[in-house]
C-alpha cells in the first residue's frame, strides 16, 4: 500500500540506486535494464513503524550488498541490500539502560529506579562505523557504540554522555572508529558543542560557541580541510574554520550567508576542481548552491511551497537529489556549475562605440543579429563579431517609438509613419526596395522595402461624438499572415505582411489608454484584440465593433500574449498571460461566437510577458520577478534562466535556438547588454534515475472525495495550500497514479468543503462545488474521462474580493467579518446550504444565465457557534439538514424552513471533527457516528418520521460512546457495516471497533499510521483499504 507525505531523508547508494524515507516506510528507487525506473517498498522485510523515518546510512560490503541503517523515534534497524535489489536480513538496534540508580521517593514511600540519561531516547543521529559497529547519538545528548552479534541483532557496548545534558536539534558524528569521533551538537539556542566520546576528554565540551539566532537544523563537517557549515531557523548559512587554538579546538566565521527567505534545514559540504561547494535546502522550497567565500552561485526553486527536509549528492554524475514535505524527490544536475569549463550563463556587454548616442529599443532578427535603434533615431545591425552596421538614419519628425520584428522583416514605427526593412540573401521580395547596406559573403544585406505615412481616418472608422486627438502609432503587432496598428484613438488597421491590403479595419471601445497591448489572428474570421486596461475583445473580420468582451482577464494592465492551445471542432482553447502570474485558459466557441474562461494557472513568474514554444515539451513562460527576468516551463516549478536586468520597464526580447539555447538582450544603465544560456545539462541528466512525483498537496489535505465513474476511480480533494487537486487512483492496488492529474488555482484562500454534483447539461461530466477560506465559492466543470480539460463555471464570494471593495466609489465599508470561511456545505436540488464559521447557516441558489452560473444569496439564519460539519438525509418527499458545530451538538433543520432546528442532538461536549451517516432498511431509520474534541467516538441509532400536519418527529434508540478509543481529537469515522466503525484521531490511531452490543464500543483491530495532522479517512472498498489524508495520505490495507 501507499504512503506519501513527509519524506525526511533520501541516500545515494550509486548513480542506479537510491534510497528515500517517506513517512514509516523505506524505498528503493533503481534503474532496471532497459532504462526505466522501478520503485521498491522494504516493507516485506522491515516492520511497521511508529515514527517517521529521519535518517539513514549505509555501507558497501565485500559481498557486494550493502548494509542499511535507519532510525524511526527511538527505534532503529540494520538491513542488507543484495545486488539483486532485495532487502533480507532484518538487524534490530536493542537500546537500554546499562546502568540504573535507585531514588527514594517520600510521596510513594518506594524505592523507584532511574537512568540519570536515557538510552531509550529519540535518536538524534545515526552512522555506520564499519559493518559491525555503529554510533548513535540521542537528543540528550548521548553518544551510543553498538556492535553487532552474530544473529544480526545490535547491542550497546559503550555509552558516552555529553556534559551540555540540553535537547539537541541536530547532530552529526565524524570519524572512522569510537575511538577517534568527533561528535557536533546544535542546540535549541543556536550553540554549537563539538565533544568526544572516548578518551581522556571523554563527554567534556572542547568547543563550545553561540553560532545562530535561533535552533541549529543541521551541521555538516570536512575534517581533513577543516570545513564545518550550520544553518539555523535564522534563515541563514554560516561557514567556519576549524583549526587548534592556544585553548584546544576552536572554530573562526568565514562567511555568514542569507540566500533563504525562510528556514534552512540542512547543507552539503561538495568537493569539486580543488574547491568546496555548499549546497543549502530549506522550508522556502529553494536550493541555493555556495562557494567556499559564501558567494551564492545559483538559486533553484526545486518544489511549489513545499519544506525541502533533507539532500544527498551523487558524485558520479554531479546529482543533487532532495527529498520534501509533499512525498516527492527532486533532482537537480550541478555540475554546470561546478565545471569551469562550461558555460552555461554568459553575459556581455554589446554596446556599440558611440559618443553622445546610447541605444534606446532593440529586438532579435532572424539569425541571432540584434537590430537597435539609438536616442539620435539612427537604426544599427549587431552581427555576431563584426563591427555594427548603420541602417539607417531617421527623419527628426520621424521619432521612433516602436520597434518590432517578424523573420526576417524589421518594423521601425513613430508618430505616423512606418518603415519596413528586409534581411535578404539574394533578391528582395520588392522591386522597389532600396538596398540600404552591403553583405559579406555570408552575412544578409538590408533592404528599405516601404516607407509609409498611415491613415487612420477612413470612412469605416467614422468620426465619434468628442473629438479625435491627433493620431500617431501606439501599437504594431506582427504576425506571420497580419500586420496589426492602433492608434491612440483606439483605431486598428489589419494589413497584410508587406502592408499593400487592408484586410480590415476595426475600433476598440472608448476607455482612457484606448489601443493594444496584445492581438492575434484565428483563421480568417476571428480576431481578438486585447487593450490597456484589461480587456479582451473578440472582433468579427466583417465588424467594425467587436463582438464579445471578456472584462479584466488578467486584471487592469491588459493580456501581454495570446497563444493557441489546441483547435477542436467546436472552437479553439487559448492561452494567455499577464501581469498576474497567471496563465489562464479561455475557450472561443465557432458557433455561439464568445469567450469562455476555462481555468487558470499560477506560475513563479510574476509579470508574464510571453509563451515561447520549445519542440514537443510544454511552453517556456518568461517575463519578471522583481528586477530578475525569468524562464520557466508551464508544468515545472525550476528556473532555467534568472537574470538581473533591473526589471520589466525596459526594451528587451528574447531568442530560443536548438530547443535549449536562449539568449536574452536588454538594455540596462544605457548599456546593451547579451545574455546566452544553455539548460539542456539541466534537462538531459546525467543520472538515469527518474524520481516519482506525484501532485498532493504541499500543506494539509482537509477534504476528500471520491468520485467513480465508468470503471475509474478519482479523488478530488482540498487544503491550506489553496490547490483544488484532481488525481486518478488504481483501486485495485491502492495506490494514486501519477497520471493523468489535475491542480487548479481557483482559490485564494484555504478550501474546506467539497460537493459532486450532477451536471445539468452533460451527464458525462461533474460540477465540483468547493469553498472555503475568505467566504468563497467555486464551481468547477469536469469531464472524467478527461482530467486535463476543466472549466471554472463561477467564483462567488460573500464579502467581494479586496480589489472589487477598492474599486467601489460609493458605499466603500469594511466587512465586519472579512475573515469568514464557507465550513461545510450541502446540495438539495439548485439550492446549496453553507454553514459558515461566523454562526450563520446560509441558503445560496445556483443558476445558469446566458451561459454563465450565477449564486445569489436568498436565506440566512444565525445559529451562534461555528457550523464545522454538515450533511443531509431523505425523509419521503422531504430533505432533513444535519449540522455540528463547536458546541457540540447535531442540529436537526428542515431544508424547507431555516428559521430555527426542529431537534437538537448533544452529541459532544466540544467541537465536532467527523462524523458518518448510514441509512438502514428500515424507513426513517439511522445510523449517526461522530468523533469530536472531547476524543470521544459516539454512535447513535434514531428514527425520523412525519405526522399528520408534516411535524417532524425524531426518537432516539440507543447510543454507545467509546470514550477511551483515542488520547486526541478525533477527526474521522466511517461505517465499515452496521456493527462496526473505523476512527481515526490526531494521535495517529485508526481503530476498527464493534458497537453490536451497544454497551461498550469493542475494539477488533487498531493500527497506526504516519500521517500527522489527520483530517479524514475514506474506505476505498475496491482494494480493501482505508485512505487516510491530512499532511500527507496513506493507503492502509484492511
Amino acid at each position: 500500500m501507499q504512503v506519501q507525505t513527509d519524506a525526511t531523508c533520501v541516500r545515494v547508494l550509486c548513480s542506479r540506486k537510491l534510497l528515500v524515507g517517506i513517512g514509516n516506510q523505506l524505498f528503493l528507487l533503481h534503474v532496471e535494464s532497459d532504462g526505466s525506473t522501478r520503485r521498491l517498498s522494504a516493507d516485506g522485510c522491515l516492520p511497521r513503524l511508529k515514527d517517521k523515518i529521519h535518517s539513514i546510512d549505509c555501507r558497501k560490503l565485500a559481498s557486494g550488498s550493502w548494509l542499511v541503517v535507519l532510525h524511526a523515534g527511538r527505534e532503529a534497524y540494520s538491513l542488507e541490500l543484495g545486488e539483486d535489489n532485495t532487502f533480507s536480513q532484518l538487524g534490530q538496534f536493542h537500546l537500554f539502560n546499562r546502568t540504573e540508580h535507585v531514588l527514594y521517593d517520600p510521596q510513594a514511600m518506594a524505592l523507584l529506579t532511574y537512568a540519570r540519561r536515557r538510552l531509550n531516547d529519540w535518536i538524534s543521529t545515526m552512522k555506520l562505523l564499519g559493518d559491525d559497529e555503529a554510533c548513535l547519538i540521542t537528543d540528550h545528548g548521548v553518544a551510543i557504540r553498538l556492535q553487532r552479534d552474530y544473529f544480526g541483532s545490535w547491542y550497546a557496548s559503550d555509552t558516552c554522555a555529553c556534559e551540555d545534558g540540553s535537547t539537541l536539534y541536530c547532530s552529526q558524528i565524524v570519524g572512522t572508529s569510537w575511538e577517534d569521533a568527533l561528535c557536533f551538537s546544535g542546540t535549541a539556542l543556536g550553540l554549537l558543542v563539538i565533544w568526544r566520546p572516548f578518551g581522556p576528554e571523554k563527554g567534556q565540551i572542547l568547543y563550545s560557541a553561540p553560532a545562530h539566532n535561533g535552533v541549529i537544523f543541521s551541521i555538516e563537517c570536512d575534517l581533513a580541510k577543516g570545513f564545518v557549515t550550520t544553518t539555523s531557523d535564522d534563515r541563514s548559512v554560516k561557514f567556519w574554520k576549524m583549526q587548534e587554538g592556544g585553548k584546544g579546538m576552536e572554530l573562526k566565521e568565514l562567511s555568514y550567508c542569507f540566500g533563504h527567505t525562510a528556514r534552512v534545514f540542512q547543507s552539503r559540504i561538495i568537493q569539486a576542481g580543488g574547491a568546496n561547494w555548499v549546497v543549502s535546502i530549506g522550508e522556502d522550497s529553494n536550493l541555493c548552491l555556495w562557494d567556499e567565500s559564501g558567494n551564492r552561485i545559483h538559486r533553484q526553486r526545486m518544489e511549489d511551497g513545499a519544506t525541502l527536509w533533507n539532500l544527498d549528492y551523487d558524485e558520479s554524475t554531479m546529482t543533487v537529489f532532495v527529498c520534501a514535505s509533499n512525498g516527492n524527490v527532486s533532482k537537480f544536475e550541478i555540475g554546470r556549475f561546478l565545471e569551469p569549463s562550461q558555460d552555461h550563463l554568459v553575459v556581455r556587454d554589446v554596446t556599440p562605440d558611440m559618443k553622445d548616442e546610447h541605444p534606446t529599443k532593440v529586438k532579435f532578427c532572424e539569425g541571432g543579429a540584434i537590430v537597435t535603434v539609438t536616442n539620435h533615431n539612427r537604426i544599427l545591425l549587431l552581427r555576431d563579431s563584426q563591427e555594427p552596421e548603420a541602417i539607417d538614419q531617421l527623419r527628426e519628425q520621424f521619432k521612433c517609438s516602436i520597434l518590432e520584428v517578424s523573420d526576417d522583416r524589421i518594423f521601425v514605427a513613430g508618430n505616423r509613419w512606418l518603415n519596413i526593412y528586409e534581411l535578404s540573401d539574394g533578391s528582395p521580395s520588392s522591386p522597389k526596395a532600396r538596398k540600404l547596406s552591403h553583405s559579406s559573403d555570408k552575412s544578409p544585406s538590408v533592404f528599405l522595402l516601404k516607407h509609409l505615412e498611415l491613415d487612420f481616418n477612413l470612412p469605416e472608422l467614422v468620426q465619434e461624438e468628442e473629438p479625435i486627438q491627433f493620431s500617431i502609432i501606439r501599437s504594431l503587432h506582427i504576425s506571420r499572415s497580419d500586420v496589426v496598428m492602433c492608434d491612440n484613438n483606439g483605431r486598428c488597421l489589419i494589413y497584410d505582411q508587406n502592408v499593400e491590403i487592408l484586410k480590415s479595419c476595426h475600433r476598440l471601445p472608448k476607455a482612457s489608454e484606448r489601443w493594444l497591448t496584445s492581438a492575434f489572428r484565428l483563421d480568417s474570421q476571428f480576431l481578438l484584440l486585447a487593450d490597456r486596461n484589461g480587456n479582451l475583445y473578440l472582433f468579427d473580420s466583417l465588424q467594425r465593433d467587436p463582438i464579445f468582451k471578456l472584462p479584466f482577464l488578467h486584471g487592469k494592465l491588459g493580456v501581454t500574449h495570446i497563444q493557441l492551445e489546441e483547435e477542436t471542432p467546436e472552437g479553439f482553447f487559448l492561452l494567455t498571460t499577464g501581469h498576474d502570474s497567471n496563465v489562464r485558459s479561455i475557450f472561443l466557441d465557432r458557433t455561439e461566437r464568445r469567450l469562455q474562461l476555462y481555468e487558470a494557472r499560477k506560475t513563479t513568474v510574476h509579470w508574464i510577458e510571453r509563451l515561447t514554444c520549445s519542440g514537443q515539451q510544454k511552453p517556456l513562460v518568461m517575463g519578471f520577478n522583481d528586477s530578475h527576468f525569468v524562464v520557466t516551463r508551464t508544468d515545472q516549478q525550476d528556473v532555467l534562466l534568472e537574470v538581473d536586468c533591473g526589471g520589466g520597464h525596459r526594451y528587451w526580447d528574447f531568442l530560443l535556438s536548438n530547443g535549449h539555447i536562449g539568449c536574452f538582450v536588454f538594455i540596462q544603465h544605457k548599456r546593451l547588454k547579451l545574455v546566452t544560456a544553455n539548460w539542456a545539462d539541466s534537462e538531459e541528466s546525467r543520472n538515469l534515475l527518474q524520481v516519482p512525483r506525484l501532485c498532493w498537496h504541499t500543506k494539509a489535505c482537509n477534504v476528500v472525495k471520491v468520485l467513480r465513474h465508468n470503471g475509474t476511480t478519482t479523488f478530488i480533494s482540498g487544503g491550506e495550500d489553496n490547490v483544488l487537486r484532481i488525481n486518478r487512483v488504481s483501486p485495485d492496488i491502492g495506490t494514486l497514479l501519477e497520471q493523468p492529474k489535475k491542480h487548479l488555482d481557483c482559490h485564494i484562500s484555504s478550501i474546506k468543503t467539497i460537493q459532486l454534483i450532477d451536471h445539468p447539461q452533460d451527464r458525462n461530466k461533474v460540477l465540483i462545488l468547493s469553498a472555503g477560506g475568505r467566504a468563497q465559492l467555486c464551481l468547477t466543470a469536469l469531464d472524467p474521462a478527461q482530467l486535463h480539460r476543466t472549466k471554472q463555471e463561477l467564483s462567488y464570494m460573500l464579502h467581494s474580493s479586496d480589489s472589487d471593495r477598492s474599486r467601489w466609489r460609493k458605499n466603500r465599508t469594511a466587512s465586519f467579518d472579512p475573515e469568514t470561511r464557507f465550513m461545510c456545505s450541502v446540495q438539495v436540488e439548485s439550492h446549496v446550504f453553507v454553514g459558515c464559521s461566523d454562526g450563520f447557516l446560509r441558503q445560496f441558489t445556483i443558476s445558469r444565465d446566458e451561459n454563465a452560473y450565477k449564486a445569489e444569496l436568498v436565506h440566512e439564519t444565525n445559529y451562534g457557534r461555528c457550523i464545522l460539519h454538515m450533511t443531509k438525509l431523505t425523509l419521503g418527499t422531504g430533505t432533513i439538514l444535519l449540522t455540528m458545530a463547536t458546541d457540540g451538538n447535531v442540529c436537526f433543520w428542515d431544508a424547507s424552513n431555516l428559521a430555527e432546528p426542529f431537534y437538537h442532538l448533544k452529541h459532544h461536549a466540544s467541537g465536532i471533527n467527523g462524523f458518518d451517516l448510514k441509512p438502514l432498511a428500515s424507513d426513517g431509520q439511522f445510523l449517526l457516528a461522530t468523533g469530536g474534541d472531547d476524543q470521544k467516538v459516539i454512535v447513535t441509532r434514531f428514527h425520523l418520521s412525519t405526522g399528520a400536519q408534516g411535524k417532524i418527529s425524531f426518537f432516539r434508540q440507543r447510543s454507545v460512546v467509546g470514550d477511551e478509543l483515542h488520547i486526541a481529537q478525533i477527526t474521522g469515522v466511517r461505517f465499515s457495516g452496521e456493527a462496526t466503525l473505523w476512527s481515526v484521531g490526531v494521535d495517529q490511531r485508526v481503530i476498527l471497533t464493534d458497537f453490536s452490543g451497544w454497551k461498550k464500543m469493542v475494539v477488533l483491530k487498531q493500527l497506526g499510521t504516519c500521517i500527522a495532522d489527520v483530517k479524514g479517512l475514506e474506505l476505498v472498498p475496491e482494494s480493501r483499504s482505508l485512505f487516510v489524508y491530512g499532511c500527507g495520505f496513506e493507503f492502509i490495507g484492511l
